[in-house]
């Protein structure tokens, strides 16, 4: 269960003696006629305030989102914006799909797809916010998938994107489009009788017109500058000669000598500490400064407008604003010794990591170098993560961490093989191997198992990039890993060997005595409901096997457990994709040829309907084989030339199919020293790869070529 104050990003600010502004309401009236309005303004003019009033004064239904730097992620932005639609809809049972890796090369589709089902589960009309818009880095991936995902918005759903700058370039095609209106710094700025409100909503007694008119021109229609004359008048004391907003040295003078200098010395203590908390409940606070009565200090704090914002969720979350964040955390450098902010760092690292906000954990303790307690972070979160399809964000915590950390804990190489695998898995296959070599040392038998199956899937997903011919040497490591550990540490690690070693055998060792047993296990393991996704990918291996030994009965059986599968809820648009490929493969090797385009037609259909573009070239191969066998040359033609857009990241396995297909192009259209020169070509990358199961069928095929063009004794 995630703590509270972990999620305060969902929460909308709870606001009080708040001046309504009237004149920009009607500005933002007239935007929504627009599905996208962007507001910007600099630090501390009142965006969020604005926009939080307008939707309570015009009781708009509302998802609050409030991005920081972590959303650059596009993992955890998808992650935390499931959880806020969770709690928008929360009769909805199924929840939107995590961004995991088979999503990555088709994330605009993914994107897409995702935003509309975020909008189905809107009221109408709603307001879906993204507050501090800028938090985010100009080079995130981030702001393509906000294009993506605002381009269809459905009526009566408008998004509100709040930004101290102008819109990126790449959003400029909405506002191109129509698609946004923007809500400037020239429309923000206050008016005089704007600022006259708001002094009435914080000042008790009437401030003479005069008063209001000099504080307007010193400000200049900047709110956060109005707040801090008007908390001098409250001393007592006058205005200033100048204010300049543009100076952040100004800015920070102004909380100094206004705020935080007259307080007494426990209240200024209290800000200093508590500054190294981006989110924070009376209880946490209460542990950070070791004083009984932080609570009641953070209260006062709040009620008292010193620049502390409050989110409610199952408790108050509060939060400092972060222009005065900033001058707090740049205060506490100056006054505290390296020491004593080294000491303080780490235990707010502990607090924020118990009560959830994890990543805040991490970069507290990157700051102070404190390798050992990221560590144990890493390794305690990295499950978590990685189930979340957060590998970007675990990753980048790894790669901080100094080498010799690698040497001595070998769940870090895992963890970086597993952030690897599916992004570039010639890359994870070292990491994995590291790890590998370490746990045997160590004698640890669930880490043996794990990082031998890692080694193994990097291979096969690699398809290619590095010969198959690797794939005997892990498999004889198995061997003697089953000699010290013939019990498996679980049922989960048991099925994934199992997988991998399936996976293995087919491509390397087909006719090897003992896949049988190994089938058997997959088989008996596959009845155990609690193993779904290990179920899938054992019966995904199980099928493969059993296509390519011609076995159709077993195969159909693996493949029929497979559909019933993907019919669940619990089924992801991975599995699916997954299910469909198997059954194309399937038709294809058995001559099913009308079955398996319809099942390439599907295929096709999910793929770039959810994004899982992970197999797209196994669907152009499927398709082309089944049409060619039908003798459709345009079909055939066609699948050829989408599989021959793909070629800069088609792989060496795809390759040797890419190769197959031109064979059967050039042999129906009577091409035949093509179609020799092409099998040839296809027979050399088979046995590049030493892929025993694939140049066997390319002999087959050569041999049919040169028996065509006439060199029927080389055949």
């Amino acid at each position: 269960m995630l703590k509270s104050s972990s999620l305060a990003k969902l929460a909308h600010p709870v606001l009080s003696r708040v001046f309504l502004r009237k004149r920009t309401f009607g500005l933002l009236d007239r935007l929504r006629q627009q599905p996208v309005i962007w507001i910007s303004g600099p630090a501390g003019c009142g965006k969020t305030t604005l926009a939080s009033s307008y939707i309570e004064t015009r009781r708009l239904p509302f998802l609050w989102y409030r991005l920081d730097q972590g959303d650059g992620d596009p993992s955890t932005f998808f992650y935390y914006l499931g959880i806020a639609a969770k709690k928008a809809s929360p009769k909805t049972r199924t929840p939107l799909p995590l961004f995991t890796p088979e999503y990555r090369r088709g994330m605009s589709t993914f994107a897409m797809r995702y935003f509309e089902n975020l909008y189905r589960r809107l009221r109408i009309p709603s307001v879906l916010v993204f507050d501090n818009y800028h938090e985010v880095s100009t080079e995130s991936s981030f702001h393509e998938i906000i294009y993506h995902g605002l381009s269809n918005i459905p009526e009566g759903i408008n998004i509100l994107l709040i930004s101290r700058h102008d819109p990126p370039s790449a959003l400029v095609g909405l506002e191109a489009n129509q698609l946004m209106g923007i809500l400037s710094w020239d429309e923000i700025r206050l008016t005089l009788e704007e600022s006259s409100g708001i002094a009435s909503a914080r000042f008790k007694g009437k401030l003479p017109k005069k008063t209001l008119q000099e504080l307007h021109r010193l400000t200049d229609g900047w709110a956060v500058g109005l707040i801090l004359l008007l908390e001098r008048f409250k001393r007592g004391k006058t205005a200033p000669p100048r204010i300049e907003k543009s100076m952040q040295e100004e800015i920070f003078h102004y909380f100094s000598s206004e705020i935080l200098n007259p307080m007494d010395p426990e209240t200024r203590d209290f800000l200093l500490k508590t500054a190294f908390l981006p989110q924070m409940t009376e209880s946490m606070v209460e542990r950070l400064t070791e004083n009984p009565q932080a609570g009641r200090i953070l209260n006062r704090l709040n009620r008292g407008n010193y620049f502390t914002e409050k989110r409610v969720l199952d408790e108050p979350i509060y939060g400092y604003h972060p222009l005065f964040r900033e001058f707090l955390l740049s205060r506490a450098e100056e006054s505290s010794s390296k020491q004593g902010l080294s000491l303080l760092r780490r235990r707010a690292a502990e607090i924020l990591e118990e009560h959830g906000q994890v990543g805040s954990a991490a970069r507290l303790l990157k700051e102070i170098s404190n390798w050992d307690a990221l560590t144990r972070l890493i390794l305690k979160h990295a499950p978590v993560l990685h189930a979340q399809g957060r590998d970007s964000v675990l990753e980048k915590w790894l790669r901080s961490l100094p080498r010799e950390y690698f040497e001595t804990e070998p769940l870090l190489s895992f963890w970086m093989g597993s952030c690897r695998l599916f992004a570039n898995p010639a890359e994870s296959r070292p990491c994995f191997e590291q790890a590998y070599r370490e746990m045997r040392m160590k004698k640890d038998d669930t880490g043996i198992f794990l990082s031998w199956s890692g080694m193994v899937d990097s291979v096969n997903l690699g398809y290619g990039f590095e010969s198959f011919s690797v794939l005997d040497q892990y498999l004889k490591d198995l061997e003697e890993i089953r000699q010290d550990y013939p019990v498996f540490p679980s049922p989960e690690i048991e099925v994934r060997v199992a997988s991998s070693v399936i996976a293995a055998l087919v491509l390397r060792q087909p006719n090897h005595p003992e896949i049988e047993s190994w089938v058997e296990r997959v088989i008996r393991l596959a009845k155990d409901p609690s193993l779904f996704n290990a179920k899938v990918q054992a019966l995904f291996f199980l099928a493969y096997y059993h296509n390519y030994r011609g076995n159709r009965e077993q195969a159909c059986l693996a493949i029929d457990q497979m559909k019933q599968m993907s019919r669940s809820p619990h089924a992801s648009p991975f599995v699916k994709v997954m299910t469909l490929h198997i059954e194309a493969m399937h038709d294809c090797i058995f001559g099913l040829n009308r079955e398996c385009l319809e099942a390439v037609r599907k295929g096709l259909e999910l793929s770039r309907k959810t994004g899982v573009s992970f197999l797209y070239h196994g669907w152009f191969a499927f398709g082309g084989f089944a049409a060619f066998q039908m003798n459709d040359l345009n079909a055939g033609r066609e699948f050829i030339k989408q599989m021959a857009s793909c070629q800069p990241n088609l792989r060496p396995l795809d390759t040797v199919y890419y190769y197959l297909l031109q064979v059967n192009e050039a042999l129906i259209s009577g091409k035949l020293q093509q179609a020799s020169l092409h099998a040839d070509l296809a027979l050399k990358s088979a046995m590049d790869i030493e892929s025993p199961v694939l140049t066997i069928r390319c002999l087959i095929v050569r041999a049919r070529t040169l028996q065509e063009v006439g060199r029927g004794t080389e055949a």
